[in-house]
């Protein structure tokens, strides 16, 4: 499904530049809005693999490994926004 692959690379794509520029900004509230952006991103990523996984265009040991990863990102920008 061509259409969702490409939603899917958007959406993976945007992340890092998204950390990227948060940290190039000065102040800690513009640095946590793009990390917030990253991890919507994450989520609309992790939005992609589901209806791939659903539609069958996604084997599950890939689905799950790729879900993991993005859960274990979101914690992880997670954590960056609360330290600080």
């Amino acid at each position: 499904c061509g259409w969702l692959a490409d939603q899917a690379r958007r959406a993976s794509g945007s992340v890092p530049l998204n950390i990227a520029e948060g940290l190039g900004r000065p102040s800690r509230p513009d640095r946590d809005r793009f990390f917030k952006i990253a991890i919507g991103s994450i989520y609309e990523t992790g939005a992609c693999l589901e209806v791939g996984f659903k539609l069958g265009f996604l084997p599950d040991l890939r689905f799950r490994k790729l879900w993991n990863d993005c859960d274990r990102l979101t914690r992880m920008l997670g954590k960056l926004i609360r330290s600080s």
